[in-house]
């Protein structure tokens, strides 16, 4: 048992025995603080916690003063992912502690969102997959954005959060087109505090904005947010799709016939004038089908 004069930390920031230096002396071992602040380090009284005394002061009549608390320290279910969500993932507030780009900055407390094994890529929290998408991948994989869980846990296809994401960035055999970007459908934020992204008059809701080549060919694409649909979209053609109901790609001849020059041109095989794009094999080329562009004729039959 400690004695009072074998107490060797303060708990006045700044200064050099501060209790968060001594505890990392000790490697985090709560053990001896239980002495002096009660096996559950939870006290009995506001006093100054003294040697011995049962009538110690409670560690969470400060830590848990804070805006969240820590589920390793604490234990309890109101950890800072939990504080996040309910206050819409406004990052802001993390400022207050944690200053600087990227909340890395070590605090007075000694605490860094990057120290932490959750946050020890240089993106830090601010990563886009920290709230959608799979965290624990790489912050560069774009398909690790998709939201495979939604920002409030869901996980099933018929949440809007989840819907058809993984199919259109999943790069799988037997693709039909390019990959999908996010940018196609959304406006990505170059920062998490961009306008229109987490501070909008919409909270929680990923508004769609499509770009080319869903808007090609003068195309007026439309998404119904509360039908979860997609509508006069270049990429499913003439078809209305459902996001929340992922089904497999349409077949060559729903969107255009099969050949589709019927009335013009008697040859059959693609491949006479999208020799990029198709040969006797079918698709070569997903990136050059379904691009908003047709390209006919490399050179070999007219010359370069």
């Amino acid at each position: 048992m400690l004695d009072d004069d074998e107490v060797e930390h303060t708990h006045d920031f700044g200064e050099a025995e501060n209790h968060k230096d001594y505890i990392k002396t000790i490697d985090y071992n709560f053990e001896e603080c239980t002495e002096c602040h009660g096996q559950d380090l939870r006290g009995e009284e506001e006093d100054n916690p003294v040697a011995g005394d049962d009538g110690a002061t409670s560690c969470y009549s400060c830590h848990n003063k804070t805006s969240h608390t820590g589920a390793g320290f604490s234990g309890l279910s109101q950890t800072h992912p939990a504080f996040m969500q309910a206050h819409n993932w406004d990052l802001q507030s993390c400022f207050n502690c944690h200053p600087g780009n990227n909340i890395q900055h070590e605090i007075e407390f000694g605490g860094s969102c990057n120290n932490s094994f959750c946050h020890s890529l240089p993106e830090g929290p601010q990563a886009c997959n920290t709230c959608h998408g799979k965290f624990s991948s790489d912050a560069h994989d774009t398909l690790s954005w998709a939201p495979t869980k939604g920002l409030r846990g869901e996980t099933e296809d018929s949440s809007p959060a989840v819907g058809s994401h993984s199919r259109m960035l999943e790069n799988r055999e037997g693709r039909l087109t390019r990959v999908v970007e996010c940018a196609n459908c959304h406006v990505v934020p170059a920062s998490w505090d961009d306008p229109g992204h987490i501070i909008d008059e919409t909270p929680g809701r990923a508004e769609v904005v499509f770009s080319f080549p869903a808007n090609a060919d003068t195309s007026k694409p439309v998404y119904d947010y509360d039908e979860y649909t997609c509508s006069n979209v270049f990429c499913h053609w003439n078809q209305q799709r459902t996001w929340t109901n992922p089904i497999p790609e349409s077949e060559c001849g729903s969107c255009h016939g099969m050949p589709p020059h019927a009335e013009t041109i008697t040859w059959t095989q693609c491949q006479f004038c999208h020799d990029e794009v198709w040969s006797d094999d079918g698709l070569i080329n997903q990136n050059m089908h379904v691009n908003g562009t047709v390209d006919i004729c490399s050179g070999e039959c007219h010359g370069d």
